[in-house]
């Protein structure tokens, strides 16, 4: 689910977020990601609210119909590039020396990869050496990992780049704004200029009315 911490890169969850990790759940309903889930808001909040029960994953407010991201120090996610098409979760699982109640939080297919998460700090720092020794036939399993500074660096990055954007594109408007406001304002300047010229350019008629008017009464 786009919520998860290591899929939150890609996810137009950060247009939304702020750097405390916090957004409301309005906000992320409207979402075309989201939608695609849920069909209403009460669903949404059924949902986050399991997210919730998890643990260590998310954390609602409901006051403040905020929700909050959690990231663990120990968040590490691991990238399993060529593990065969064909296998599924519990032989990977049994490859991996795992089973389905050891200290990881997620394990799952993403596209053509598969992508571990642990917030185990014993884990993390023995798995690594164990996935290097890890063959398919005379292949060795190739992976990378992401430790939790790397991810938060990412998705910060990600934050900073829709705020600048937001900002930008908010002074744009106001320039925009600014620039037709000052526009109507010398067209009615020139209007009035160009009313000014008449007068002065029809002077000349009643200068000649008082004239004709002084000639008669002689």
């Amino acid at each position: 689910m786009l919520l998860y911490p290591e899929n939150l890169e890609s996810s137009k969850v950060c247009q939304i977020i702020n750097e405390e990790m916090t957004f409301k759940m309005d906000d992320l309903f409207t979402l075309k990601e989201v939608q695609k889930l849920v069909n209403t808001k009460e669903n949404l909040i059924e949902l986050l609210n399991k997210l919730a029960e998890e643990g260590k994953i998310v954390k609602l407010n409901p006051n403040s119909h905020e929700v909050t991201i959690l990231l663990d120090e120990n968040f590490a996610v691991y990238n399993f590039i060529n593990v065969p098409n064909k296998m599924k979760r519990k032989e990977l699982l049994e490859i991996l020396s795992l089973n389905e109640n050891y200290a990881i939080l997620r394990l799952y297919k993403y596209s053509l990869f598969w992508i571990l998460i642990s917030n185990d700090q014993d884990f993390n720092q023995n798995f690594e050496k164990k996935l290097k020794s890890i063959k398919f036939g005379e292949e060795p399993l190739k992976f990378d990992v992401t430790p939790f500074k790397v991810l938060k660096r990412n998705i910060n990055k990600q934050i900073h780049h829709y705020i600048y954007q937001k900002e930008t594109d908010e002074l744009k408007a106001c320039s925009s704004r600014k620039d037709s406001n000052n526009f109507k304002q010398n067209e009615r300047k020139f209007s009035n200029t160009g009313s000014t010229g008449n007068t002065d350019a029809l002077s000349w008629r009643k200068k000649s009315d008082v004239s004709n008017s002084s000639a008669k009464e002689e």
